[in-house]
C-alpha cells in the first residue's frame, strides 16, 4: 500500500495547513536475471532504477501496441 505524499503549509497567523500531494512516481518491483543485471549496470554505470526507467521510456516512445483484434 502506498503512502500518500502530503504538501504542508504555513500560514501568517500559523496555521499548519496540510494538503494531500499528487505522487508523480510508483513504486514497483521487478525480476530479472542477475547476470544481466550486473552486465548492464556495469556497463552504464546507471543504476537498476535508472535502467528500468530508460527501457519504459523507449518502449513507450517506440512500441507497437495491439490488443486482442490486431489492432494497434
Amino acid at each position: 500500500m502506498a503512502i500518500p505524499l502530503i504538501e504542508v503549509t504555513y500560514t501568517s497567523n500559523d496555521e499548519f495547513i496540510i494538503t494531500p500531494k499528487e505522487d508523480k512516481s510508483l513504486t514497483i518491483w521487478i525480476g530479472i536475471e542477475k547476470q544481466m543485471q550486473d552486465q548492464l549496470i556495469n556497463k552504464s554505470n546507471r543504476s537498476r532504477n535508472e535502467l528500468t526507467n530508460l527501457a519504459l521510456e523507449y518502449v513507450l516512445k517506440h512500441g507497437k501496441f495491439i490488443n486482442s483484434n490486431g489492432i494497434e
